[in-house]
């Protein structure tokens, strides 16, 4: 692909990502009484798709501080939404695992993320959705942070 098309991809990418976090904040209030946030959000999903899971981890698959997220996670922790325990592997590492009041908050996250991406894709047809997140399907897997290797 050459760079222009390349920055026309990222421009549309960004714009659709854009779209996808204002339709989530937007709905915020209907799920996110305690306001846990974006960021807070964000590392529950990751949490959930990896879980249990060292914080390192964490912090190298949203490519973000590790004290930074420590700190979200201890608040996040404090709420009730995630537990830790340590690694029978390694003692000097926690793993980070939802409670089930986390595993309710994600499910809340994701159907909104579902909701508004409903809206986005409504121009497209079945086909063209099945193709789409077949394409989705083969860049996550060419990923080298991959959320579905452990």
């Amino acid at each position: 692909m050459v760079e222009r098309d390349v920055s026309e991809l990222a421009t549309r990418i960004d714009r659709l990502m854009r779209r996808m976090n204002a339709g989530v904040i937007t709905r915020a209030p209907g799920f996110d009484p305690d306001r846990v946030g974006p960021l807070g959000g964000m590392i529950l999903l990751t949490i959930a798709d990896l879980q249990p899971v060292a914080m390192q981890r964490v912090a190298d698959m949203m490519a973000r501080d590790k004290a930074q997220l420590s700190r979200m996670v201890s608040e996040l922790e404090r709420r009730g939404l995630v537990e830790r325990a340590s690694d029978a592997a390694d003692k000097r590492t926690s793993l980070v695992s939802l409670t089930q009041q986390g595993e309710g908050f994600v499910d809340a996250i994701r159907g909104v993320l579902t909701d508004v991406l409903g809206e986005i894709l409504e121009p497209l047809n079945a086909d063209e959705r099945r193709s789409l997140a077949a394409l989705l399907a083969k860049i996550e897997a060419r990923s080298p942070a991959s959320f579905t290797t452990r």
